[in-house]
């Protein structure tokens, strides 16, 4: 008789970026486009058997099947078109975390910790960096750009203007999950660390003012935030660092 068997795996391994994505996907994959794919076949086969009777002179008449295999095709078809708009945009943005991931993933040779896709009460944490320069809640906003050449973002401190168009919904997004960050690791350390807020834009070019430098939210190219937390003065002891990292990797294992 076989013995029972378990995994050798002591902890479940940290999450990659992009993952909710990715899991948003699937789902979206299995439970909407394959149904809305599946439903006309059953019902145009079925008109197409019923078509085969009355063709043979069975006398089953297929008016019904088809007008029903019309409709469903006709309604199937619209929740595909819409279901593909959500899963070009879904995976547009997995694409844009996976990128920054890359690039944050750098800071790793310099000391720093870096996590992707902490998922929480208050929705997803993109990417975190915890170091000795301070610890970033980082949010990938992979927006498309128009094919004017002039393209950009202005942040103010206070504003985003994304092309022209006027936002603050990514900083107030932001600025949440660094307020729930900051919250857990009070609650898990015993400390209150500082955590600043970052908001990327994968492809753009951004510009900050003189205000939005010195303000606790910044707006960057994902390769602009490295030159940022290099040129910044260390203000974590090492073993508290450690200690934060420590405390998010044993969060994140435990939630999911």
């Amino acid at each position: 008789m076989d013995e029972k068997k378990k995994s050798p795996l002591q902890q479940k391994p940290l999450r990659h970026a992009g993952q909710s994505l990715d899991e948003e996907i699937d789902k979206l994959l299995t439970d909407k486009v394959l149904l809305y794919i599946i439903i006309p076949f059953i019902f145009s086969f079925a008109a197409f058997i019923q078509w085969q009777s009355f063709l043979s002179e069975k006398k089953i008449n297929p008016a019904l099947m088809t007008g029903v295999a019309l409709i469903s095709i006709v309604i199937c078809t619209l929740k595909l078109i819409k279901a593909k708009k959500k899963l070009n945009n879904l995976r547009l943005g997995r694409d844009g975390e996976r990128v920054v991931g890359e690039i944050l993933d750098n800071l790793r040779a310099k000391g720093c910790r870096v996590f992707h896709d902490l998922v929480g009460e208050r929705g997803n944490v993109d990417h975190l960096i915890i170091s000795q320069k301070g610890i970033f809640v980082v949010e990938t906003k992979t927006v498309s750009k128009p094919k004017k050449k002039n393209a950009k973002i202005l942040y103010d401190g206070h504003m985003l203007s994304i092309n022209g168009y006027k936002t603050d919904d990514p900083l107030n997004q932001v600025s949440c999950q660094s307020t729930w960050i900051k919250e857990t690791l009070s609650e898990s350390t015993g400390k209150n660390f500082q955590v600043r807020s970052v908001i990327l834009y994968p492809g753009w070019y951004v510009k900050m003012n003189n205000n939005a430098m010195k303000s606790n939210t910044w707006a960057l190219k994902p390769e602009n935030l490295l030159r940022f937390i290099e040129k910044l003065p260390n203000v974590i002891p090492r073993n508290e660092m450690m200690m934060a990292a420590f405390h998010i990797s044993r969060f994140i294992r435990s939630s999911h």
